[in-house]
Parts: structure tokens; C-alpha cells; sequence
């Protein structure tokens, strides 16, 4: 008896080494070329940082209201349904019994139980719950791509409304040149070709208002669509007010942060619920044991008084499948490695994605500061400019030159302060939240 014991007690071990997960087999990437140096904070609702109301309750539409979040939450509840139904087959289950007799129908509760041995249950389990995990981070991956598009459409429609003011002085100011033109044309003192340039220049103008006058309601219908309404309509958003700007002091790349993208999480819970559906599909191969006992007759003490014989009675091995065993293992083991081949691009898409956008960003910013620079410079010519205009048209003309020159370095200031903003929104999607740095001392 004793030596029956010791022998199940090795095959018990035999198989739960068996479940050991082995990282180092599937060649996975590390982050070892990011610079793990700094301290950086992070915070998961980095767009409040604008402490604008209307952008916090578009979010929280969104979070709440959105198909595509709506639908993650749906996967979510589903995986967490099926982890309910595995973890309840690790448990006996009790049917109705019913006998009939010459005289009677008598009833009594039945069992059937097949005992996890070798952990095949366990496996399947395991593998669900990693997947309903996997879901999880899927669903927060997806909040963040859909809170960054719609920060990114806010703050597109906040700059193009402030370009259409600059463009509509610019308007204001090509109408009064094509004046003071045609007045010098009349005495002969400029070519008529002066003043159809500046008319095309006018029409071109004008054109811009109207093409970004269909941007902002393109914007508005999708603002719609993210937040869970029919694109149908346009969302209602006040588009005044101060243009918004995302503030980065020095920062750096943090490996934890990269780390901690969900969508990088997700990839790593399917490569863990792989692995166990791995191997369920390795203890298929070995017997089942399934007890089947009338719980108001049978005893523990007769079910076990002599064990080996209710073993043998009761096992259960596939003598003949025709390959079908060993086509799922090797099925399983292909979606493993298919799963750590995603989860390997996956990181090297982040990484590749965190990297250009902070190059993009330093050199935004940098073409933003000789913008600022290109400004101050024509609005010291256009005060130049007013000192030197008398009462000489010529010269009240070349002081309006100067003042459209000052309008389009605004414009173009504004233009590249609405690309950096929207890099950096791509930046914080990219790592997962907001960053700021602080110098390591």
C-alpha cells in the first residue's frame, strides 16, 4: 500500500514540473536600450492637466458612452464568465438520482467527480483567467488610443478656430492693400499686375477659411462618434476660448513606464494563457480518474478501502485518437509561440513608437522657438515700417506689407504650436500617461 502511495506522490511532482513556465525559451525581448535613469511621475489622467471642463466630460463620456470601450468591457465580462465556468469544474457536481422499485421511485443525490490529478483542469483554468487579464489591459489599451484621439480632436478644433481669426485679419488687411492698389493704379503709380496677385492672394485666403470652416465640422461630427453618438450630427463643444498647451519640462524615457503599457501587459497575459493551454494539451495524453458514487450510500471509507481497485474500475485512457492529441499539442505550442512573437513586436512597435515621437517633439519644439524668433523679428520691421509711412500711400502700403508679414508668422507660430501639442499627445498615448521628469541628483 505504501509503495502505491510513494508512486502517485512522484507522478504528482513529475507533472506539476511540468507546468513551469520557461521565459527564457521563447527568446523575448527585453528594454535594455531605453534609459532606465530619471525619476519620472505618472498619472493615468494626464488631459486634466488643461483644467478644462468640457474636455474632462467629453473623456468621461467616452470612458462610459463608447463602442469600442463598450465592446472591451463586453469581452472582459464574457472571459470572466468562462474563468467561472472552469474554476466551477475544478469542484464535484452533484445530479439528481432516481431508482425505481416495485413499489416505489425513490430518490438520491448522484456524484461524478473527475479528480484533477495532473492538473488539466487547473491548466485550463489558469490559461482562461491570464486571457480575462489579457482583456483588461486590452480594454484600458483601448481608453487610452480613444482619450488621446479625442484630446487631439479637441485641441485641433480650439487652434483651427484661432487661425480663422488670424486668417480673417489677414482678409481684413488684403482688402485694404488691393485698396490703397487700386487708388495708386488709377494715378498710374503701380502695374495692374500688383494688384491681381494680391487678389489671388485674397481668393486663396478665403478658400482656407472655408476648407478649415469643414475641418472643425469634421472634427465636431467625429467628437460625436468618440464619445458614443451617431456621427450624424456635430458634438456641441464651445470653441472659444485660450488655445490649450501641453506643458513637458526635461524628461526622460523610463523603462517602467514603457512597461506598463496595457497593450504590452495584454501581449504578456496571452503569452501566459497560452502556455497553460499549453499544458492541458500535454496532460491530455495522461489517464483521467473519474469517481461516480451515490452520496446516501457510498462512503469515503468503502470508496477507499481498497483504492487501487476503484482506480483501475474507473480510469479513463485514450488508447486510439487517430493523432488528434498530438495535432492539439502541436497546435498549442504554434499559438505559443505566435503569442511571444506578437508580444515581441508589440514591444518593439512601442519602442519604436515612444522613440520617434520624443525625437518628433524635441524638434518641434526647437522650430517653434526660431518661429517665435521669425515673429518678433517682422514685428520690429513693421513698427519700423509705421515710423517711416507719412502720409504717403506707397508707405502706408509697405506698413501693411509688413503688418500680413506679421499675420502669417503668427499663423505659422500657431500652425507649429498645434503640431507639437498634437506630437505630444501622440507621446503620452505612446507611453500611457503623463510625464514629468525630474533631474537625478
Amino acid at each position: 500500500m505504501l509503495k502505491h502511495h510513494c508512486y502517485l506522490v512522484f507522478l504528482l511532482l513529475l507533472t506539476s514540473c511540468a507546468t513551469q513556465f520557461n521565459k527564457e525559451s521563447l527568446n523575448l525581448p527585453d528594454f535594455e536600450l531605453l534609459d532606465s535613469t530619471g525619476s519620472v511621475e505618472f498619472s493615468s489622467s494626464w488631459w486634466q492637466q488643461f483644467n478644462d471642463v468640457e474636455l474632462n466630460s467629453l473623456v468621461q463620456q467616452a470612458l462610459q458612452d463608447n463602442l469600442t470601450i463598450e465592446m472591451a468591457a463586453a469581452k472582459i465580462s464574457s472571459a470572466r464568465a468562462l474563468v467561472g465556468q472552469y474554476n466551477a469544474k475544478l469542484y464535484p457536481k452533484v445530479v439528481n438520482g432516481f431508482s425505481e422499485s416495485a413499489k416505489s421511485l425513490s430518490f438520491s443525490p448522484l456524484s461524478n467527480y473527475s479528480l484533477d490529478i495532473w492538473g488539466a483542469k487547473y491548466s485550463l483554468y489558469q490559461s482562461y483567467h491570464n486571457n480575462m487579464l489579457a482583456q483588461v489591459f486590452s480594454k484600458k489599451a483601448a481608453s487610452m488610443l480613444i482619450i488621446s484621439e479625442i484630446v487631439g480632436s479637441w485641441i485641433q478644433v480650439k487652434y483651427i478656430t484661432a487661425e480663422q481669426a488670424i486668417i480673417a485679419k489677414e482678409i481684413s488687411l488684403q482688402n485694404e492693400i488691393i485698396k490703397y492698389q487700386l487708388h495708386n493704379f488709377a494715378k498710374g503709380h503701380i502695374a495692374d499686375h500688383d494688384v491681381l496677385i494680391n487678389k489671388q492672394k485674397l481668393a486663396q485666403e478665403q478658400l482656407v477659411l472655408s476648407e478649415n470652416n469643414k475641418k472643425i465640422d469634421i472634427l465636431l461630427h467625429q467628437l460625436n462618434y468618440l464619445v458614443g453618438k451617431s456621427p450624424t450630427k456635430a458634438y456641441r463643444l464651445n470653441k472659444q476660448g485660450n488655445i490649450p498647451n501641453i506643458a513637458i519640462s526635461r524628461y526622460c524615457l523610463s523603462t517602467q513606464l514603457l512597461q506598463d503599457r496595457p497593450d504590452i501587459q495584454a501581449a504578456w497575459y496571452e503569452i501566459i494563457a497560452s502556455h497553460w493551454q499549453l499544458q492541458n494539451k500535454k496532460l491530455a495524453k495522461l489517464p483521467d480518474f473519474t469517481i461516480s458514487l451515490d452520496i446516501t450510500k457510498d462512503t469515503t471509507t468503502s470508496l477507499m478501502s481498497n483504492w487501487s481497485v476503484t482506480f483501475v474500475k474507473n480510469i479513463i485512457y485514450s488508447l486510439f485518437d487517430a493523432g488528434l492529441q498530438q495535432e492539439e499539442l502541436l497546435q498549442a505550442q504554434a499559438i505559443l509561440r505566435q503569442k511571444a512573437i506578437n508580444y515581441t513586436d508589440v514591444v518593439f512597435q512601442a519602442i519604436l513608437d515612444v522613440t520617434k515621437q520624443f525625437r518628433q517633439e524635441s524638434e518641434q519644439a526647437k522650430v517653434l522657438v526660431w518661429q517665435t524668433q521669425q515673429l518678433n523679428v517682422a514685428e520690429i520691421q513693421y513698427q519700423n515700417a509705421i515710423v517711416k509711412a507719412k502720409n504717403d500711400g506707397l508707405s502706408q502700403l509697405a506698413a501693411l506689407y509688413k503688418l500680413i508679414t506679421v499675420q502669417e508668422a503668427k499663423l505659422s507660430l500657431l500652425r507649429q504650436q498645434q503640431k507639437l501639442n498634437l506630437t505630444r499627445v501622440d507621446l503620452y498615448n505612446a507611453i500611457g500617461g503623463n510625464i514629468i521628469a525630474k533631474d537625478n541628483k
